[in-house]
């Protein structure tokens, strides 16, 4: 800016790119009321930069506030993080444990199974041996009423023929030494039964 005269320094006005003073403003231009219009017109625009600039600072504060908000709330993320991740392992510590008490209880019902099926199993062998031994006792038995009916059926029919010889013939058989002899011939079939 160039320096002007002490004098004509009250009534500058800014015009561009030129400065005039009030009398050469006067001069240039055709009265008074335009240079007044000029005025009116450079403060009406020095408000509307003075409400422009405040707009601008009440933004930049606003950003400032935003920011800080931010990075209180990045600081409570991070915070949140860290819970969660703390929370997780918790999760996996609880998972892991869950998981052995899982297969313990597993192994011990297994165990539990397995006694059991083994009881169960003597009882079956034990109750399968008690019918079985049953059943043998009742072999063993029919064989020996088996036995005991041969034998008596062999001595029917020996008595039966000892009878026969008796009754057929008033010649009794004759016991010599151990053994029955008959002297009819059918009586002699009665008495080799009866040896």
């Amino acid at each position: 800016m160039r320096a002007l005269p002490r004098r004509t320094a009250s009534l500058v006005v800014h015009v561009g790119h030129r400065f005039f003073t009030g009398k050469s403003l006067a001069g240039e231009t055709r009265g008074t009321g335009s240079v007044a219009r000029r005025q009116e017109s450079y403060v009406r625009r020095e408000r509307q930069y003075k409400g422009r600039i405040g707009e601008l600072e009440a933004l930049l504060s606003d950003s400032r506030t935003k920011k800080s908000k931010e990075n209180t709330l990045d600081a409570s993320m991070d915070r949140v993080r860290a819970m969660h991740q703390s929370i997780m392992e918790s999760v996996d510590q609880v998972q892991h444990r869950t998981s052995k008490v899982l297969q313990e209880q597993v192994k011990d019902l297994l165990r539990a199974f397995r006694a059991r099926l083994y009881s169960v199993q003597e009882e079956v062998e034990s109750e399968k041996d008690k019918t079985d031994d049953g059943a043998s006792a009742w072999i063993e038995k029919s064989n020996q009423l088996e036995t005991e009916v041969e034998w008596t059926k062999e001595l029917d029919d020996r008595l039966d023929g000892f009878t026969c010889a008796r009754t057929s013939s008033s010649r009794s058989p004759i016991y010599t030494t151990g053994t029955w002899h008959c002297k009819r011939t059918c009586c002699r079939t009665c008495c080799r039964t009866l040896k």
